[in-house]
């Protein structure tokens, strides 16, 4: 009897421990683990903080050596186009509105995204004065490069705020009410 009650001892302790071991890794496995999508658009956010702060280091940290946009210019004249930008105007207020990622890759992925851009002054009337800035398309290709994401090209369009995506508008909406 006494065995038996021993046995029956030992095998709740077990049962419990197992318990114990299993109960955290199915919470672990309910954790939903990010996306490259997810990681993309926390880099593009973390570019528009970095724009809107003029902390150009950063920004281009996020930048491969390889980089290339639309009109062919490289890492190193964007860098001077950008630091042109800085020294002409007041501040740089980016509203992202719309972002879209195009093929899940494990390598490379094109992201899409429609934001409004103004100088820092006319953040500051955009309510009172219903203005705006103006409206980009961006087209982003980010390739991972030794593990980490970075931005190799960039295409941009400036277009009318008629031309934006449903979600786009919504996202203005939500800025700027009627």
């Amino acid at each position: 009897m006494q065995a038996m009650r021993s046995e029956k001892k030992h095998a709740s302790t077990t049962c419990l421990a197992i318990a114990i071991l299993l109960v955290p890794l199915a919470w672990i496995g309910c954790i939903k683990k990010k996306t490259d999508a997810d990681v993309i658009r926390e880099k593009v956010a973390q570019m528009v903080t970095y724009m809107e702060r003029e902390k150009i280091e950063d920004l281009f940290a996020l930048i491969a050596d390889e980089y290339t946009d639309a009109e062919n210019r490289g890492k190193k004249e964007t860098r001077i186009m950008i630091e042109e930008y800085f020294n002409r105007f007041n501040g740089i207020v980016i509203h992202l509105l719309d972002t879209t990622c195009q093929g899940e890759g494990p390598v490379d992925q094109i992201m899409e995204t429609e934001a409004l851009l103004s100088q820092g002054a006319a953040m500051a009337l955009r309510r009172l004065a219903q203005m705006t800035g103006r409206y980009y398309k961006f087209k982003l290709h980010w390739r991972k490069l030794s593990g980490e994401w970075k931005l190799l090209t960039a295409e941009w369009i400036e277009i009318d705020r008629q031309d934006l995506t449903e979600k786009a508008v919504d996202g203005l909406n939500k800025l700027i009410p009627d």
